[in-house]
């Protein structure tokens, strides 16, 4: 609308057998929606019913009743509902007056995945690498795909290195490693830093200014944002970002109390939320308590999600997958209770992973054999 306004407002309205082949089976706030625009629905004086709507893309996928745009704002509360619910992507119950006015954010970080054939749009073209032939594996990943089929791919794109911490550090701050405040220091106290920065897994941590100037943390304090991450880290200095308190040890044992420590820590970098969280690699079954943990990870996200909703925050996640590093992940698969073992020890009560929707470790290692 030229005034910037555009809402929909309904009186005694019952939403009844609509459906979709996406999302919004009843009400659909689309892409025009931005910053300064008010866009969205208002429910004046009664409470919606929403009866028997369905998604008709043949999988029961999409928000069958309500669908927003970041942006759209909803005064919603919920009513009577016998719309079945589906099967994956579950329609999100807003709470009274929550208002969608900022986008959230979830940054998935694989760990050493290949590129597959389905691929194409972001794999390189060239495929020859010192010396060796590069094959592109045909495998199926059906979620990913749809990620790539529903979103943007951004097919000229760089790392800021090709090695693990200083990936992860370009990751969360926009910057070089090169800029790195930690690596800075450690290339001035081993030599006069006359050929640059010595950028290398060992230097490339999260310190300093670098604490403060990054991503999670502005959003956090100038965006009011709840902020978290999951999974593997590595980007805490040799001195435990100055604590001294041994951290390195949990990367192949446990220790309740030492990894709380370093949540703490981690928590300095701009989280609010932090756990499931691994130090740095992991070693392989001989050497380590625990192995990967997909399903603690996801747990963890839900939560998080949960915290932000119910503080009517927008979010951001960094979920940093332990996969699909060594050790192999068909070894994690063969323990069914694998999902019990972490860094802090083994799980109980409320924190074993139980609602995720993912499938069970043997059914996924039956396919694959």
């Amino acid at each position: 609308a030229e005034d910037g306004i555009s809402y929909t407002i309904f009186k005694n309205t019952t939403f009844k057998s609509n459906s979709a082949y996406m999302e919004g089976g009843c009400l659909y706030s689309g892409s025009g929606v931005g910053p300064g625009i008010q866009q969205g629905f208002m429910f004046q004086d009664y409470t919606p019913s929403f009866i028997n709507n369905f998604m008709s893309n043949g999988e029961n996928i999409g928000q069958t009743d309500i669908y927003g745009w970041p942006y759209t704002s909803i005064d919603f509360v919920s009513g009577d509902t016998t719309t079945t619910a589906p099967n994956s992507s579950p329609i999100i119950d807003f709470p009274t007056g929550y208002n969608v006015n900022k986008p959230n954010f979830i940054i998935f970080n694989v760990d050493d995945i290949s590129f597959t054939q389905d691929w194409f749009l972001s794999a390189p073209v060239g495929t020859r690498l010192n010396g060796k032939n590069v094959t592109y594996q045909d495998i199926a990943t059906p979620n990913v795909q749809r990620l790539i089929d529903e979103g943007v791919t951004f097919t000229r794109h760089y790392t800021g290195g090709p090695k693990c911490a200083p990936s992860r550090y370009s990751l969360l701050t926009g910057k070089y490693p090169i800029r790195n405040e930690w690596a800075k220091d450690r290339s001035y106290r081993t030599y006069d830093g006359s050929a640059g920065t010595n950028v290398t897994i060992q230097t490339s941590k999260l310190y300093y200014n670098d604490s403060i100037y990054n991503i999670p943390n502005m959003l956090k304090t100038k965006g009011n944002y709840y902020t978290g991450m999951v999974g593997k880290w590595h980007l805490m200095t040799s001195n435990d970002n100055g604590y001294d308190i041994g951290g390195d040890a949990l990367s192949s044992g446990y220790d309740n109390d030492l990894y709380l420590q370093c949540i703490d820590i981690i928590k300095e970098q701009g989280f609010d939320y932090v756990d499931a969280w691994y130090y740095s690699n992991i070693l392989d079954a001989q050497q380590s308590y625990y192995s990967h943990n997909p399903e603690w990870m996801v747990s963890q996200s839900q939560q998080l999600i949960d915290n932000a909703v119910q503080s009517n925050k927008p979010f951001f996640l960094y979920f940093s997958s332990t996969l699909t590093h060594e050790p192999a992940s068909k070894t994690a698969l063969q323990n069914n209770n694998g999902y019990l073992y972490t860094p802090k020890g083994e799980l109980s009560g409320d924190e074993i992973p139980s609602n995720t929707g993912m499938r069970s470790r043997s059914s996924i290692l039956a396919e694959a054999a």
